[in-house]
């Protein structure tokens, strides 16, 4: 994402989260796979604003959130999972 190639990192990202997601179908019990997941969608969600598709970063970000209380119901939220769904929650709300 570095050098602003949103449209390129939009399918890398999608397949990065499909593989967390099959990967944690495969082995539930590996937090990982689903403690990666909100970061992915977020970024996920910053590729497809960049590229004017907001309808579709505004689910991806839904998503994160959704994984995030996942998590939650698992656990308590780190401080910086906690952090990053605060962002999440107000980029949405823009």
């Amino acid at each position: 994402m570095a050098r602003k190639r949103w449209r390129q990192a939009i399918p890398a990202y999608a397949r990065l989260i499909s593989i967390f997601e099959n990967q944690r179908k495969r082995d539930p019990k590996t937090e990982v796979f689903l403690t990666a997941q909100p970061e992915q969608y977020a970024r996920l969600a910053e590729c497809y604003e960049a590229a004017g598709q907001r309808d579709s970063a505004i689910q991806a970000l839904r998503t994160a959130l959704d994984r995030f209380q996942e998590i939650e119901s698992n656990r308590g939220l780190a401080k910086d999972e906690e952090e990053d769904r605060m962002s999440d929650i107000v980029r949405l709300s823009q």
